[in-house]
Order: structure tokens, then sequence, then C-alpha cells
């Protein structure tokens, strides 16, 4: 009986210190998880995807305007009764809301935000652009939006509010679904990996982030680039405004609602009827919309891909 009651004692010290030693040294912010590089192959249908990304990024790409209706066309072949417009904005649609930071009265004013960016970070922004086949002005315009006015640009790149992160404000499990589960199902390519197993960040197939290293510039924008990457991919290249309200709405949000397949306005003024997911309509018109960001990173300050 009391050799049983030892043996009990000591299973319990023993429980008592391994957990005593886990709790001490658990770290919430530490993501680990292992993937197979080894015998990784993107999905082909993504790989041709890929392609014709790369192909669309590499031509122009007009807007005309035609009976009231919006005609994109990668080639400089248009109707007869076409008018040219400016490519940007992509909708006539502006924000809304009792403080409207993206208008037409605070233009100048964003102007000189966004080239403040581009100045401090356009050079990593144009090599996730590369690496990711994301247009670089949807990228600084994401962060634009996304980049806290009370804070100077400089420490709004090691800014935190709550679970978003960094310039792009992403949050750590956003960034590992990018990292962990996107290669994984073909979304993105194994090189789209390497910025982070070149930070030390991918080592014999285990893949690490921390709230620290996403507080990091070049990993923060990175993070954001694959993330859209994978988000263009599942919502189709071309839906630029369904890919930017995922990445602010969440990944499966219209496909919830039923929304996937709304144009862009439709899906705006759908969205701006719903209180909590309000954001995310003035989300697109705040990035896509007149005066928006990319209106002025693409007209205003002629960054382009």
């Amino acid at each position: 009986m009391k050799t049983g009651k030892f043996v009990l004692i000591v299973i319990a010290f023993v429980v008592i210190l391994f957990g005593g030693y886990y709790f001490l040294n658990y770290n919430p912010q530490k993501v680990s998880a292992k993937l197979d590089l080894s015998n990784y192959e993107p999905d082909s249908s993504y790989q041709a995807g890929f392609e014709a990304r790369n192909l669309g990024f590499a031509k122009s790409n007009f807007q005309y305007e035609i009976a009231g209706q919006l005609f994109n066309s990668l080639t400089e072949t248009v109707p007869a009764n076409a008018t040219k417009q400016s490519f940007y904005p992509m909708t006539k649609l502006s924000s809304t809301g009792s403080v409207v930071k993206w208008s037409l009265k605070n233009r100048e004013e964003n102007k000189v935000r966004i080239k403040a960016v581009w100045d401090a970070y356009g050079k990593i922004i144009q090599e996730a652009s590369e690496v990711h086949r994301i247009p670089s002005h949807i990228i600084l315009g994401i962060i634009a939006v996304e980049h806290d006015d009370s804070v100077s640009v400089k420490d709004s790149a090691f800014a935190s509010s709550g679970i978003y992160l960094g310039l792009a404000q992403i949050s750590l499990s956003t960034a590992k679904d990018s990292v962990l589960r996107y290669p994984t199902i073909g979304w993105i390519t194994k090189a789209q990996l390497k910025p982070f197993s070149d930070k030390g960040l991918i080592k014999n197939n285990t893949i690490i982030l921390t709230k620290s290293d996403l507080l990091k510039p070049d990993i923060n924008i990175h993070a954001c680039a694959a993330t859209l990457s994978g988000l263009a991919f599942k919502y189709g290249f071309i839906n630029t405004y369904r890919w930017i309200f995922a990445y602010n709405r969440g990944e499966g949000r219209m496909l919830n609602d039923g929304t996937q397949d709304l144009k862009m306005d439709e899906l705006v003024k759908y969205y701006r009827k719903v209180p909590r997911h309000l954001v995310g309509a003035n989300y697109i018109t705040n990035i896509l919309g007149p005066n928006g960001s990319v209106d002025i990173i693409f007209n205003d300050l002629n960054i382009q891909s």
C-alpha cells in the first residue's frame, strides 16, 4: 500500500515538474509546424494561373467606359464607341462614415503619407511584388490604408494593435496560414517560401514564426504579399477587390455569405448594409475607389508594378 502511494507521489512530482517547465517556457507567440518540402509540387492548375498572372502583369491594362459600363482590356483592341479612362479608380464609389480619410479633401495629405511609406519600404515592396506576383501598388495601397496615422511611418512598422501587427497589420494566424497551409494546397509556390527560409524561419522542413518576426518590415510585407497571392488564386487574379476584401474580412467571409460572385460595387453596397462588415466594404473603396490609396499611387505618384 505504501509502495503504491510512493509511486503515485513520484508520478505526481514528475507531472508537476514537467508541467511547470512547460508553463514557464511556453511561448503563445511561437508557431512551429512541419512542412514536407522534399516532395513539394504545387498544383498544376495554380502553376498555369501563376504564369497567366505573370503575363497579365507584363501587359498594360486599360480601362474604358462603354454606355456607362466599364470594360477592361489587356490589349489595344477596343470597341469603336469606347472612351479611354485612367485605369484607377476601379470603382466610382467613395468611402462612407463619420470620418472619411480617403476623400478629395485628404488627397494631398494622403499623398505625402503614402510617399513616406514608399520611400522607407519601397525596395522591400518591389521585392515582395516580384516574388509573390502581386502588383506593388496594391501592396503599398494596403499598407497605406493599414498605416496608423498616430505614429510615424518608421514606428508603425513595429506597431501592434492587439493581434494585428506591423505595416500590413497582419495577424500571426493569417501569416501562419500563408506559409504553412497555402503551399500544401498549391496556392503559393515553393519559391515564395524563400524570403522566410532566407531569414532562418524554415529549418529542416520546420517553419517557425513569432509575433516578433512579423514586426520586422521585410517579414511583414512578404507575409502580406504571400497572403494576397493565395487569396488571389482562390478568388481569381483579376478579381482584385475580392481578395482585398478577403484580406480584411477573412478568407471565407464571401463564401459563408454567398457573395463571392458579386461585382465590386454590388459587394460594397451589400456589406455596407451589414454593420459588422461595413469596415470591409469601405476597405475596398479606401484602396480601389476615387481618392483611394491606389488611385493616388497610380495617378499622382506614378508608382506602377
